[in-house]
């Protein structure tokens, strides 16, 4: 004679219980991680930097000189054209470090973005006209 098998539920079994607890404590434990650090969460979004802020000093027919500033700290890329706008900087264009030169009867066309790892990401790209040609 058969043996009639009694149904378990497989909420029942223990590897199951035991499974379904150590991923509820994981769950909690990465709420209150993401709850007390937001910052340094995978999911925390840093704010832009401040567009790059260009500034002229000098006049036709002396060179004129292009400043550029942004955050405290940020390293600023550039681009420059000399027929017409130059494509977008990326983190392999040149960095900014001191004025840069337009000499008389010339034009010069800049691009740049700001950038602090940690504290603001790319700013948006802002573009400049130097026109030195005394028209």
């Amino acid at each position: 004679m058969k043996k009639a098998s009694v149904s378990e539920s497989a909420f029942c079994n223990p590897r199951v219980l035991i499974g379904f607890g150590f991923s509820t404590i994981a769950l909690l434990l990465a709420l209150v991680a993401f709850l007390t650090f937001p910052s340094s969460s995978a999911f925390a979004q840093l704010p832009r930097c401040s567009p790059v802020g260009f500034d002229e000093s000098g006049h036709y027919p002396n060179t004129v000189f292009v400043s550029m500033s942004s955050n405290a700290g940020a390293t600023i890329y550039y681009t420059v054209g000399t027929v017409n706008y130059p494509p977008a900087p990326t983190h392999s264009s040149a960095i900014y470090s001191a004025p840069l030169g337009t000499p008389g009867g010339q034009k010069r066309f800049y691009k740049a973005i700001a950038n602090k790892p940690g504290v603001c990401t790319d700013s948006v790209v802002t573009q400049y006209e130097v026109d030195n040609t005394g028209l």
